[in-house]
């Protein structure tokens, strides 16, 4: 894992309010990493992005939200990646918006290996559903890693099926490594898949504005399929 410090600058500079993706990887183009993005003078930063955004980013952040993630980060199994980490993977580093941050759980390895997302409704059908973990099950077993989003339905048919293969499954969320969605976690506390998969599954989180374990919205949902499809 990086150093604290640098890895303390990496969580500030993604918690300043308004600051996007792509404002923020164009200050580390300009700048380098973010402990250089965040000694940078106000005007050098209002070349960048606006005089407001740059205010915030001189601004007392938020010292225990930053606090709190990095005591998430060093947990046993626990790791939050950074666009320059050598572990981020690759195939999601070169979609559009790659987060700057991934907050992990679980089996790190996973991120490296070749793997397929399989992501679909909700409310599937029983078929569909049957068809999904067959389909998983069967691309696990040839050595792929399943990617999905932990929801009902299809997400979790597809890691039921990839847990029982020797590619194993990664589950991206739209609210924290810290938060399962209560109903999907309410389905699989009562499997008896489910201490695998806390052990086996790898968390990962986007980050947008929000500290490890802060809750976030219902606009990240439809960001971790987006994930999903970028991680393979």
């Amino acid at each position: 894992m990086q150093h604290d410090a640098e890895l303390a600058a990496w969580i500030k500079l993604s918690l300043v309010p308004g600051l996007g993706g792509q404002s923020l990887r164009r200050l580390l183009t300009a700048f380098g990493l973010p402990q250089q993005v965040l000694a940078a003078g106000r005007g050098a930063l209002a070349r960048i992005v606006s005089a407001e955004i740059a205010g915030r980013i001189l601004s007392d952040l938020d010292s225990p939200a930053v606090d709190a993630a990095l005591e998430w980060a060093a947990a046993d199994s626990h790791a939050v990646l950074t666009l320059a980490d050598g572990d981020y993977p690759q195939p999601l580093l070169e979609t559009p918006d790659p987060p700057a941050l991934l907050y992990l759980h679980g089996r790190r390895e996973l991120l490296a290996r070749p793997g397929l997302a399989v992501v679909g409704s909700r409310n599937a059908t029983p078929q569909g559903i049957s068809n999904a973990e067959q389909f998983a099950r069967a691309f696990s077993a040839a050595g792929l890693t399943i990617v999905s989003g932990l929801a009902l339905g299809i997400d979790a048919a597809a890691h039921r099926g990839g847990l029982e293969g020797t590619g194993s499954t990664i589950a991206v969320l739209g609210t924290g490594a810290d938060i399962l969605y209560a109903t999907t976690f309410g389905m699989f506390a009562q499997n008896p898949m489910m201490p695998k998969l806390a052990s086996v599954e790898a968390y990962v989180k986007r980050c947008l504005e929000r500290p490890a374990y802060a809750r976030a919205g219902a606009k990240d949902a439809p960001a971790s399929s987006g994930e999903a499809a970028g991680q393979k």
